[in-house]
């Protein structure tokens, strides 16, 4: 096995840290985990395994929102397709399209050289819809395999800023960018 530990010498937020895990990575599948949340130990083993078996370029699973007084399962609708997931999922909000319930095939970021926004938190997110406008195959892992905690109050993601309404129109934007670039208006 390959184990790295790679830092940044100054904190340069959560999408360019993502980033330079993609420049390292040198395995088949790509998998995000936010420091506040925690995996099913078995959680890659599954994802894995549905990946190999369908061939598919992103595996999605079903997850729990940890609260400090208990877990609700979050449940996903099932597609076979990228454009399955993207319209009738992603886009019509049925499914979530965060990145950290996602196993990615590494050859979908170096095709497409789709990487998360460097200085632009809120949001980069979105790059997993990018990335879906590639995908052929998907599969569903129908088992919440991830705690996503909403504990911290005072997280990014709950603080509002002008900063974080110009990322969020950033982040919007080069998402509609690349999905009229793909032929999808709706």
């Amino acid at each position: 096995r390959d184990t790295r530990i790679v830092t940044h010498p100054v904190n340069h937020g959560l999408p360019a840290a993502r980033n330079t895990g993609l420049a390292q990575a040198r395995g088949r599948y790509i998998w995000h985990c936010d420091s506040d949340d925690w995996p099913e130990v078995t959680m890659l083993e599954k994802m894995l395994a549905v990946a190999k078996q369908a061939d598919a370029d992103i595996v999605y699973c079903d997850f729990f929102l940890s609260f400090e007084t208990g877990e609700r399962y979050m449940s996903n609708p099932s597609f076979s397709t990228g454009e399955e997931l993207l319209k009738k999922g992603f886009l019509a909000g049925s499914t979530k399209y965060n990145v950290w319930n996602k196993l990615i095939r590494k050859e979908l970021y170096d095709r497409t050289g789709f990487r998360f926004p460097a200085g632009h938190g809120m949001g980069e997110d979105m790059t997993v819809i990018m990335l879906t406008t590639a995908a052929d195959k998907v599969a569903h892992v129908k088992e919440a395999l991830y705690h996503y905690v909403k504990l911290n109050s005072n997280a990014f993601s709950n603080t509002f800023s002008q900063k974080h309404l110009d990322d969020i129109r950033f982040n919007a934007a080069r998402t509609i960018t690349c999905l009229e670039e793909n032929g999808i208006s709706e």
